[in-house]
Order: structure tokens, then C-alpha cells, then sequence
């Protein structure tokens, strides 16, 4: 009797393995960055104190536009002036999630 208890909490264990890694295993096309550890992401590698000289180095490191992941959320970090203009200005209507209003830009309707 024990042997059924056992096997069915090995296939309840392996159903919510599958059920994380279905979740969680998904390739985005995300910027680069550093490597994350399962569960807590990069939660020690998130500075604290002195934000501006850890992105200056993950920026020397990784790039312009680099990527990290707390727990629960993906954080994208522009670390110059060309990367934020081009992304949140040029770009805006791709990345904005707001809808336009014709109404705005067209004052006759």
C-alpha cells in the first residue's frame, strides 16, 4: 500500500516539474546579460547602493542595452544616451503599450 503512495507522489513531483519548466523555460529574445541562478534569478547580483557604477560595469561588460531577471520580473537596463533615445523615442510605438489617439493628432475628426 505504502508503494502507491510513493509512486503517486513521484508523478504528482514530475507534473510540477514539467508544469515549472513549461512555465519558466521559454526562449524571449531578450538583450543580453548575466547568468541567473533558478528560483531567486538575479536578486544578489541587483545592487543595493551605488546603482550607477554596477550598470557601468554590467555596461562594459554586456553592452548598451543589457538584461536581468529578479524574481517574477524581467528588468531591461539602458546604460547610454543613444540606447534610450533610440528605444523610448524612435521606437516608442513599438515598445508603448498605450493605443494612439487619433483624436490628438488629427484635430478635425
Amino acid at each position: 500500500m505504502s508503494s502507491y503512495y510513493i509512486f503517486y507522489t513521484w508523478i504528482l513531483a514530475g507534473v510540477f516539474f514539467a508544469y515549472y519548466l513549461l512555465k519558466h523555460w521559454h526562449k524571449l529574445s531578450l538583450p543580453p546579460g548575466s547568468k541567473s541562478l533558478p528560483f531567486i534569478r538575479n536578486a544578489f547580483d541587483l545592487p543595493s547602493s551605488h546603482e550607477c557604477l554596477k550598470y557601468i560595469d554590467w555596461g562594459n561588460k554586456y553592452g548598451n542595452v543589457m538584461h536581468v531577471t529578479a524574481p517574477g520580473k524581467h528588468i531591461i537596463i539602458l546604460n547610454s544616451i543613444k540606447a534610450c533615445v533610440d528605444l523610448l523615442e524612435q521606437q516608442s510605438a513599438i515598445y508603448s503599450d498605450r493605443p494612439s489617439l487619433p483624436m490628438l493628432h488629427k484635430p478635425t475628426l
